[in-house]
């Protein structure tokens, strides 16, 4: 038992990095999608904001 756990230990060692690598792209994908949705609502905002107040430039 003792000669099969580095095995054991190495392919589970792989497939948490795998799914690790998945997160970290998941994190990254949805940071770009809320930097894009974000920068969009805040355009939306500032043309609200200026119709409403001109003035204010």
């Amino acid at each position: 038992q003792k000669e099969r756990q580095p095995v054991y230990s190495i392919k589970k060692t792989g497939a948490n990095t795998k799914s690790l690598k998945r997160g970290v792209k998941a994190i990254l994908d949805f940071k770009i999608w809320a930097r894009t949705k974000l920068s969009l609502l805040l355009h939306i905002y500032c043309l609200v904001f200026s119709s409403k107040h001109p003035e204010d430039g």
